[in-house]
């Protein structure tokens, strides 16, 4: 899931690809917020099965 929404916000950032309707800084912060806290939780994740 973390890689998905990365190329989610990606995506959604890329004028070439949307146009005009890409994410406002607060949909950005949202998601990059989101993504960031959902990667931790994925390497935390493996980090506790490891352990």
């Amino acid at each position: 899931m973390p890689p998905l929404l990365l190329i989610m916000m990606l995506l959604t950032n890329s004028r070439r690809v949307v146009g005009a309707r890409t994410n406002g800084w607060k949909t950005n912060f949202l998601g990059w917020m989101t993504t960031a806290v959902t990667f931790l939780c994925t390497a935390a994740l493996v980090v506790s099965w490891i352990a």
